[in-house]
């Protein structure tokens, strides 16, 4: 497997999203794990769709996810472009959640 070179880490505030672009060489499966995320007991949507443009990533396959393990979503890929989001699903006046996620392929 092939690890994108850092983990994506950052906050999410609730209502929101943030992506990361992802190159893959050739075809095989694109990975994502959920390390971590804070506070205790958070719940992340995690998705992987095409970057299309300057517009923001839109999932074509999603999952709510609690830090585990192992990949929370494994999808096969060609080679090319893709992006990791990760969105809140925290209730409107709660709180931001910060998250580490793994990307990797295969």
């Amino acid at each position: 497997a092939t690890t994108q070179p850092a983990p994506f880490s950052t906050l999410v505030y609730p209502g929101g999203s943030v992506s990361r672009a992802v190159s893959v060489t050739q075809a095989g499966t694109l990975s994502v794990t959920l390390l971590s995320a804070t506070p205790p007991g958070a719940r992340l949507g995690i998705g992987v769709g095409v970057p299309y443009g300057g517009a923001p990533c839109s999932a074509t396959f999603v999952t709510h996810a609690a830090p585990a393990a192992g990949p929370v979503l494994s999808i096969p890929v060609d080679a090319g472009y893709y992006c990791v989001v990760a969105f809140s699903l925290a209730e409107p006046d709660g709180e931001a959640t910060g998250f580490v996620i793994a990307i990797a392929t295969s």
